[in-house]
């Protein structure tokens, strides 16, 4: 109900997938809509954490494993499983930890995907140059 020609929505709510969404309102046969909004993940998870590698032989690099799996969760802790087009990308960067130093060191493979489903798996990933401890960080790049 209109109060002096006008409304105001106190309790509106997205439920569901991220993306870029629209609102529309109809009044009398008049449509109005509102300027695009995007809602975007709560958190990223981890899901298949990489494991301890060496360098093996002649290699230059050491290949991390191959099944490191990212996904997009909302604030409810549920993968947002309708992540996947082109506006749903995650980035993946090295850091220091302990004894390892990303002056010395680089992150090898595909860095950054689009999500499918909510998730991706790192399937070529490495580090080349100095030896020592490292993390990964996963970055949510809309």
């Amino acid at each position: 109900t209109l109060t002096a020609g006008a409304r105001v929505y106190t309790d509106l709510a997205i439920q569901g997938e991220s993306g870029t969404f629209t609102l529309r309102w109809t009044y009398m046969g008049v449509t109005v809509d509102s300027t695009s909004f995007t809602v975007t993940p709560n958190n990223l998870e981890v899901q298949t954490e990489p494991t301890n590698t060496a360098y093996a032989g002649s290699q230059s690099s050491a290949t991390l494993n191959t099944n490191i799996q990212v996904r997009a969760r909302d604030g409810a802790n549920n993968v947002l499983t309708g992540a996947d087009a082109s506006i749903h990308n995650v980035d993946a960067e090295i850091q220091e930890s302990g004894s390892g130093s990303v002056v010395q060191a680089a992150l090898l493979g595909q860095d950054t995907y689009t999500l499918t489903a909510g998730a991706r798996v790192y399937t070529d990933l490495a580090i080349q140059g100095e030896s020592g401890t490292f993390t990964l960080r996963w970055t949510y790049m809309g």
